[in-house]
């Protein structure tokens, strides 16, 4: 896993070539969300409206976040419905102050502590995807987390997100699959070395993509 400090070794030529040979391959946009992003990025974030948004906010974005907003796009292709503008994920806020943002966000200490129905989107999170039904990728903008990606699920909680799965033996019960969410949480929740970074999750729906996808 990369550190929030990390160079990206991808230029923006590069991913645009990666998202065209996407493009591609999915002619009929069969791929989750590719119907709405078509595989294409925004245009670029300006620097002057990035750091107007980040004196209103009183925070500076994560660098890897940043460093896509400023070179790469400001929204587009990714994973889910494809990652939302930095306008669209203030849109996420509706009425609330933007000052939340500079509040530390505080994850679960485990998964049996976790609370039900915490504030959407929680203090110190900022909405980067939807993955539908109402969940969200969210990245942590404050905090002892800053610039990993966290799970939202609608009425619910936060979850670290990770490249692994829960462990269910075989034919699982209902009870056997929760224990088993819980002991992955648990172990994402006490190892932050476990944690994924912008890019991290970023390049993982790119391969992933890529793997799903048929060659010619």
């Amino acid at each position: 896993m990369t550190s929030e400090e990390d160079n990206v070794t991808v230029t923006p030529g590069e991913l645009v070539e990666r998202l065209s040979s996407l493009r591609a391959r999915d002619p009929g946009l069969q791929i989750f969300g590719a119907s709405g992003h078509r595989y294409g990025l925004k245009s670029l974030l300006s620097y002057e409206r990035l750091q107007e948004f980040e004196k209103s906010a009183g925070i500076r974005l994560p660098e890897q976040y940043r460093n896509f907003l400023l070179r790469f796009g400001n929204g587009g292709a990714g994973p889910g419905y494809g990652l939302l503008s930095l306008k669209e994920s203030v849109e996420e806020f509706g009425n609330d102050p933007l000052d939340r943002l500079a509040r530390p966000f505080m994850p679960p200490l485990s998964a049996r502590a976790k609370m039900e129905d915490r504030d959407y989107p929680e203090s110190g999170l900022l909405p980067v995807a939807h993955m539908g039904c109402g969940h969200m990728w969210m990245l942590v903008i404050t905090g002892s987390e800053r610039g990993t990606i966290w799970n939202y699920l609608s009425g619910g909680d936060y979850d670290p997100t990770c490249f692994e799965l829960p462990n269910y033996p075989p034919a699982a019960t209902l009870k056997q699959r929760l224990e088993a969410n819980d002991l992955l949480t648990d172990l994402l929740l006490s190892d932050p070395s476990r944690r994924l970074h912008f890019w991290d999750w970023y390049t993982d729906w790119l391969d992933r993509t890529a793997q799903t996808l048929p060659n010619f």
